[in-house]
């Protein structure tokens, strides 16, 4: 093997790092953007929990149970592109709920967590498992601080992300340009060794 050929071989293979480190910030993984009922509401009852995610999800389970661990769960979620469904029954006796979901994303991620609810109880005219006048409560100080902690990590995640897509493109074409020069070099050479 001939100084150039190992050259040439040293090149494409800075070339293929740094375009495998420019192309790797760029993807992002799914995580869940909103909830119906929102995290810390009251409600009489649910009769369906929704979920929305930042990406599309191909799979998804989603259980609701209360603080005695009783499912209310009816039937399996449903996928549509960003959007899980679940559809839940029977009467909830008042207290905390959890709503408890795990799913994987388009991309293959799994992503897991917990949106926390409390059922006041169907009124004696209420509807029986429709959220119809569900009260949102105030956010918590809890909640809102980590609501402010994830939108302050996702505004930071994606400044960074912006600067890395950067770093890597520069490195992609610091790379491209140290090819060159050492396929240039290598052409002298031979050219003066002639």
């Amino acid at each position: 093997m001939t100084p150039a050929t190992t050259r040439l071989g040293f090149a494409a293979a800075m070339i293929v790092v740094f375009g495998a480190l420019s192309a790797a910030p760029a993807a992002a993984h799914t995580e869940l953007e909103k909830s119906t009922p929102a995290e810390g509401s009251t409600v009489r009852q649910v009769g369906k929990v929704t979920l929305v995610f930042s990406g599309a999800v191909s799979l998804a389970r989603v259980t609701v149970h209360n603080a005695a661990g009783t499912q209310f769960q009816s039937g399996s979620a449903r996928v549509r592109g960003h959007t899980v469904t679940q559809r839940v029954s029977g009467r909830q006796p008042a207290g905390r709920y959890t709503i408890a979901y795990r799913v994987v994303a388009a991309d293959g991620h799994r992503v897991a967590g917990t949106v926390s609810v409390r059922v006041a109880g169907a009124s004696a005219g209420g509807i029986e498992g429709t959220e119809a006048g569900s009260k949102q409560a105030p956010p918590s100080p809890k909640t809102q601080a980590r609501s402010e902690q994830r939108q302050t990590a996702a505004e930071t995640s994606d400044g960074g992300r912006k600067w890395l897509m950067a770093g890597g493109g520069l490195l992609l074409v610091l790379g491209i340009g140290g090819g060159i020069v050492v396929l240039r070099r290598g052409k002298e050479t031979r050219s003066s060794g002639d």
